[in-house]
């Protein structure tokens, strides 16, 4: 076994995009500091990651959104003695427990680099140098146990053998063309033969989806450099077609994640995650994921 034991202790998150179907909210405001009921999207992010035992997370963000996002992630001297001259210390305790537990960074993407959701990687190509998680920072994942679904995931590629493990879902068929299906080998456990990206009504290969959730090597970084130098102007640089070469190189599984998928890249959808989270566990089993509208992940930036 090699690449460290196939050992994983870094993050990289896909924070780049605008957020237009957030304005005007956006226009002062990263759409990942947007709140999702108690706290913004991307704090639940790093709960997760926190969760699942991993110790660092570069987050690549917009060069205009990278200050904001630092400041957050960030102690606060002033907020500190107001909060203790009246007795609410607690109030910041979730987020300075996170600062305790994570080494986070926030980098710029590059404005020359073409949109889609593989170019935060190459962004940060020269830090990853052993396995790693990437997420996209609209993908909430509510587990039952926090960060169960991400654990579960790293244990299959920890197992050796894989080249990646990406999380999959389960969404209705009429929802397949707004995302991306998965094309499976007959016979193998959840073994990724292809992805058809936004496939057309009947032709998707499967109900299943790749969401933000995977487990790679740097093996996936020459191949998205290659797709990158092939684009025609105007196009973005998809992930999933990254991984789809992969898998036809190398073994890439998708299992389902166990968790519920909230997705959170537009209004009704962010508004839907932040009642899902706001229920009791008790009261709010963890359905099957792909149960929210399921968004249109085109024509703005690397995630929109």
């Amino acid at each position: 076994m090699t690449l460290l034991a196939r050992g994983v202790s870094q993050a990289i998150i896909a924070a780049a995009g605008r957020g237009t179907r957030f304005l005007p909210c956006t226009k002062v405001t990263p759409k990942e500091l947007l709140p999702l009921y108690d706290r913004p999207v991307i704090h639940h992010l790093l709960d997760e990651i926190a969760a699942a035992g991993l110790s660092e997370v570069v987050i690549v963000a917009r060069p205009d959104t990278v200050e904001p996002l630092q400041r957050y992630f960030s102690r606060d001297p002033e907020w500190d003695r107001f909060l203790a001259d009246h007795g609410k210390q607690h109030l910041l305790e979730p987020l300075y427990t996170l600062l305790d537990r994570l080494r986070i960074s926030v980098v710029p993407q590059p404005p020359g680099l073409p949109y889609g959701s593989g170019t935060p990687l190459l962004a940060v190509w020269d830090r990853l140098t052993a396995p790693f998680v990437y997420l996209y920072a609209d993908d909430v994942i509510l587990d039952s146990v926090p960060g169960h679904s991400l654990r579960v995931l790293l244990e299959v590629f920890k197992a050796g053998g894989i080249a990646a493990c990406v999380g999959a879902c389960s969404v209705p068929r009429e929802r397949i063309p707004q995302v991306g299906s998965i094309a499976y080998r007959p016979g193998a456990d959840w073994q990724v033969d292809h992805i058809v990206e936004k496939p057309r009504p009947g032709e998707a290969p499967s109900e299943y989806t790749p969401i933000g959730r995977m487990v790679l090597t740097p093996a996936v970084l020459p191949i998205l450099e290659q797709k990158r130098r092939g684009l025609k102007p105007g196009r973005e640089l998809w992930m999933t077609e990254a991984v789809s070469t992969l898998a036809a190189l190398d073994r890439v599984l998708a299992p389902p994640v166990q968790g519920r998928w909230l997705t959170t890249g537009d209004p009704e959808n962010l508004l839907r995650a932040g009642l899902a989270i706001s229920r009791p566990p008790h009261l709010s089993p963890c359905p099957p994921c792909g149960e929210l509208h399921s968004p249109q992940r085109s024509g703005e930036g690397p995630l929109p």
